[in-house]
């Protein structure tokens, strides 16, 4: 506004001085004129600094427009077309229009009624969470709550002349009609006048996502890129994977806080399982095969999916090989939460070459046919031991067969301790001794919700 005053000055002075080509007695009228407009000016800054609003405009007997403030104070604006200082004044529901002389446009809000989410705060909640939302209020005798959404538990509360907490408590399980929230203010003003205010407030997950990459690790381990460290060399036989008698296990520390490895001994009740990848465990890798037909058990942590170096999702360099042998008995391996309980919201998984060899080009043991389906089952389990759920993804399916990486929801699983997974397949893929396909898929980016 002070810039307003400021510029208005000077075109009054530039007016001024245009007349000086006038005689005396037309110059010192227009002087006059100009003093009284510069003063007019004045009070309606004056006016607007103090906190005043406009709530209608009048026409006095002269014809000149007169703004008329909240507290029943006015400021005479003058004729339109007969000042240099506006050409027209147009009044609407909420504001007074002005257009100066030189095509600028003022707006002037009839009521400086509003509610607006308190600087820095983007009304954004975290999902299964109550937060307080701080309002700023201005010019607020009241206000009345309504919201649209009945997943949500809103409440306002510490309502105060210049603010107001909006206590929020949002869904713990977000769907598409449940992330956002509308909630519609309705305030009043010390007249009595009222105005509907729309805020929108947000759930969002905190996620944590297991990526493999050394580039991520948080962890306390002083081994020099954690992640590669663990990649065994070679695929088959390696001195980590096999006869190792410290075992294999990692851990995403200080993120997700997922563990896995070669778990089998949990399982069996037998320690022997737990040092050999014979039996099953989720290895780590970076191994890439261009050519599946060479897809093999020498092969079994490579994919085929990507390039060399860069064969994770998304372009990333590392990722985890689950093989599960006890596949054949109906017994998974798994990954489990170090801390507690978690939602896994999701991951990606595709095909190993060794199994897109198996499926695509057949063994002798089993090929895949026009019927045939190829599946991960995932089991969730909470801290009881106590199943929270099953949901599958079919790495083959009527003779469509994963060559990508592709995600799978595991959300479905609410809470869990671990994750337990088996693959399945059709008839035709197995034998008297259960699945004949080779019991292996690849996952990335495992996605955690806290």
């Amino acid at each position: 506004m002070k810039r307003f005053f400021s510029w208005a000055l000077l075109l009054a002075l530039a007016c001024g001085a245009a007349s000086c080509e006038y005689d005396d007695d037309e110059l010192q009228s227009r002087v006059d004129a100009l003093e009284a407009q510069v003063a007019t000016l004045q009070d309606l800054v004056d006016a607007l600094n103090a906190g005043k609003y406009v709530i209608r405009t009048e026409t006095d007997a002269n014809g000149a427009i007169v703004l008329v403030f909240n507290d029943n104070t006015s400021v005479s604006v003058g004729t339109p077309g007969e000042t240099v200082f506006f050409t027209s004044v147009v009044e609407s529901e909420d504001a007074v229009t002005i257009t100066t002389s030189d095509g600028r446009v003022i707006t002037l809000p009839k009521t400086s009624i509003s509610a607006v989410f308190a600087e820095g705060e983007t009304g954004k909640v975290k999902a299964g969470t109550t937060r307080d939302v701080q309002l700023v209020l201005s010019h607020v005798a009241d206000c009345a709550l309504v919201s649209d959404n009945p997943d949500w538990k809103i409440a306002l509360d510490g309502i105060t002349a210049n603010g107001a907490v909006l206590r929020t408590t949002a869904p713990e399980e977000l769907t598409e009609s449940n992330t956002t929230a509308d909630i519609r203010l309705l305030l009043s003003d010390e007249r009595g006048e009222f105005k509907m205010v729309k805020l929108t407030l947000t759930a969002f997950y905190d996620l944590r996502t297991l990526t493999f990459e050394d580039g991520d690790y948080k962890g306390t381990s002083t081994v020099a890129n954690y992640w590669t460290s663990l990649v065994d060399t070679p695929q088959y036989g390696g001195p980590l994977l096999y006869g190792n008698e410290e075992g294999y296990i990692w851990y995403d520390e200080k993120n997700t806080e997922l563990r896995s490895g070669m778990l089998g001994g949990e399982i069996f009740g037998d320690e022997m399982f737990a040092t050999d990848f014979w039996y099953g465990g989720q290895a780590i890798s970076n191994y890439y095969l261009a050519n599946i037909e060479e897809g093999s058990s020498t092969t079994q942590l490579s994919v085929s999916t990507g390039k060399e170096g860069a064969a994770g999702h998304n372009g990333s360099k590392n990722f985890c090989i689950h093989f599960d042998a006890s596949s054949m008995m109906g017994l998974g391996m798994h990954f489990e939460f170090v801390d507690g309980e978690h939602v896994v919201d999701h991951m990606w998984v595709t095909n190993t070459s060794y199994a897109l060899n198996s499926l695509t080009y057949g063994d002798s043991f089993a090929a895949a046919g026009e019927t045939s389906w190829f599946k991960i089952v995932a089991t969730g389990y909470d801290a009881e031991e106590n199943a929270t759920g099953t949901t599958e993804f079919f790495l083959c399916k009527e003779g469509q067969i994963v060559k990508e990486w592709s995600k799978f929801d595991l959300s479905t699983l609410g809470k869990v301790a671990r994750v337990e997974f088996t693959l399945q397949g059709s008839a035709d893929l197995c034998g008297d001794w259960g699945l004949n396909t080779p019991a292996y898929f690849a996952y990335d980016d495992v996605t955690v919700r806290f």
